[in-house]
């Protein structure tokens, strides 16, 4: 499934703004993300510079970072966060709801 997209959206714990990144899959199975969407700055969201490349978009600030891959991705969910993962197959899963009152979920392509 190289090429393939899936998307993490969240509401962010301290900021309580939405996020949504899009990350591509690469074809040696690591993670690019390819997209940071979101309403407003805060701790862990991209400081945007003179050069990056983003837009205003819907309401939500679109950036596009140069990034490198990754073989995995860590994300801390919380209830309060809502973060939910919408698969390249278009379904969608409820993070918030499976990790109980919290905790790590890992993302890596097996």
């Amino acid at each position: 499934m190289p090429g393939a997209s899936f998307v993490l959206a969240y509401v962010h714990s301290s900021e309580h703004v939405p996020v949504r990144g899009t990350v591509r899959i690469e074809a040696d199975r690591t993670l690019r993300v390819t997209q940071t969407a979101f309403a407003g700055f805060g701790p862990g969201l991209p400081e945007l510079q003179a050069g990056d490349a983003w837009e205003i978009k819907d309401g939500m600030i679109v950036y596009r970072p140069p990034g490198e891959s990754v073989p995995e991705l860590r994300v801390r969910v919380l209830p309060i966060t809502q973060h939910r993962l919408r698969l390249p197959s278009g379904r969608e899963l409820d993070l918030s709801t499976l990790m109980g009152p919290g905790g790590a979920v890992l993302l890596r392509v097996r």
